[in-house]
């Protein structure tokens, strides 16, 4: 039995972008005997819908913002000594991992969802503290998964992790299927061949 915690997300179902869609995925795709912690932040509501192998709980704090770090902190100490694997979808708590590894190693993934250091967004000081995540997890998470090939350049010169890249993909929605003659009538090139 594997037991994985994932921080960082939106919880199970949500519905924010990809790293929701992956932990659904996840979840989606994971063997009955693996044992998965997610944490729902405070704005998200808890599925009615949850499989066996998924332990699901509510923060009080949200996902977004300074309150997304103080979240990301409370799933590490909730989680750390659970599980044998950490998947970090983002690195603000990265950190905290980092100590309690001191007392007993983990195998940590980061995914830290681009360059986020240069988005608009984000002071001077959190682009700075983002960039300092960014370097941290490339010498200190077992793997380090980037969406872009490209951002292999901005790792340090030296780093420890193992790389893996893993493009971001999209997920037709079901509904779009069913409704696939209509789209076809009004859009037909959709029945040719086409890259985008």
């Amino acid at each position: 039995m594997n037991k994985i915690a994932i921080i960082g997300s939106n919880g199970l179902n949500a519905s924010y972008g990809g790293f929701d869609q992956l932990v659904d995925n996840i979840v989606a795709h994971a063997n009955e005997e693996d044992l998965i912690y997610i944490t729902q932040p405070r704005s998200t509501s808890i599925p009615t819908r949850v499989p066996k192998n998924v332990i699901l709980s509510k923060s009080i704090f949200d996902a977004p913002g300074i309150e997304g770090v103080l979240f990301d902190a409370i799933c590490v100490l909730k989680y750390y000594f659970k599980s044998d694997t950490i998947l970090f979808l983002g690195a603000g708590a990265f950190p905290i991992a980092l100590f309690f590894s001191l007392i007993k190693k983990k195998k940590i993934i980061v995914n830290n969802g681009g360059l986020e250091w240069e988005r608009e967004k984000f002071s001077k000081l959190a682009k700075v503290y983002l960039k300092f995540l960014f370097n941290l997890s490339a010498n200190y998470s077992d793997v380090l998964i980037l969406d872009n090939k490209t951002f292999i350049t901005y790792l340090p010169k030296t780093y420890k992790a193992k790389l893996s890249t893993v493009s971001y993909g999209g997920d037709i929605s079901h509904k779009l299927i069913n409704e696939k003659d209509f789209y076809i009538k009004k859009y037909p090139f959709l029945n040719l061949e086409y890259y985008l």
